[in-house]
């Protein structure tokens, strides 16, 4: 027993019908991202501290000590927040996407309710998705000062910046790392969403979907826009719309949000003989 459905549901028409795609929830992705905006907002402000050291005119020995010590606080600051950040992260994402696919089957059935049961797989996929974020922040903390080690030192060499200044550049890094976390966030939601929807569909008998891209020109292989050719990385997904795939037997590069950026979506095939499903 995998999920639990009203007894009307054995009378739908159709026997087999399209299911709506579950896409990754946007409120999800916001709470992630403005969570990691705010460990962005500290390594900024003690990037701002080298910066005013800088302005100062600091001797070499103690700007570098400074860098130093400022890596280290703020490596364990994240070190601290990484984990809790992206547990809450997945949980609301776990969460949300139970609450979708439960209303999808219910709405694709013609009835008011369906409740899937939990299962190990689906925790499994929690937590392989907190620990590979929790990396994924570390890293956020890691290249930001190794950007500010790279130009600090190149400003010592006596090489120039296309910003301007020394200081100029270091406020650039800020920015790029605030793109990073929103790169992240956005990404890291779909993966998660792609994930559970494999588990909590096969759990409930859904075996199959159809391949939906987003159909504009950032669609990966679109002849017309641009990027017209997949790769091993990711797949040629624009010749993919409307081709059926089963969840056991994904292509290369991983099923409908998992490649990287990858904004395609599966739509479930629901086949009332495959459901496993009990009638209450």
């Amino acid at each position: 027993m995998a999920i639990i459905l009203p007894r009307d549901a054995k009378k739908a028409r159709k026997p087999i019908r399209a299911g709506t795609s579950v896409r990754p929830r946007r409120s999800v992705e916001v709470l992630y991202r403005d969570t990691l905006f705010q460990l962005v907002s500290l390594l900024k402000l003690a990037t701002a501290e080298v910066s005013q050291a800088i302005a100062l005119g600091v001797e070499r020995p103690r700007l570098i000590a400074l860098i130093a010590s400022k890596m280290e606080s703020t490596g364990k600051a994240l070190e601290a927040l990484a984990p809790r950040a992206a547990s809450t992260w997945a949980s609301a994402a776990n969460a949300a996407n139970k609450q979708q696919v439960e209303a999808m089957v219910a709405r694709s059935l013609g009835v008011e309710w369906a409740t899937i049961m939990a299962s190990s797989a689906i925790a499994g996929a929690v937590e392989t998705a907190i620990v590979a974020n929790v990396s994924l922040i570390r890293t956020i903390g890691e290249q930001h000062w190794g950007r500010v080690i790279e130009a600090v030192t190149a400003n010592y060499q006596g090489k120039t910046f296309v910003e301007g200044s020394l200081t100029n550049r270091l406020a650039k890094i800020g920015n790029l790392s605030k793109r990073q976390a929103k790169r992240i966030a956005r990404d890291q939601t779909s993966k998660l969403c792609s994930s559970l929807n494999a588990i909590r569909q096969q759990d409930a008998g859904i075996n199959r979907y159809t391949w939906r891209n987003s159909q504009d020109q950032r669609v990966v292989g679109n002849p017309g826009g641009l990027y017209p050719e997949g790769n091993a990385v990711h797949g040629n997904h624009w010749e993919r719309e409307g081709q059926e795939f089963r969840w056991d037997q994904p292509p290369e590069d991983g099923h409908p949000g998992q490649p990287i950026e990858c904004r395609c979506s599966a739509e479930p095939i629901i086949d009332l003989e495959e459901l496993d499903a009990t009638y209450v």
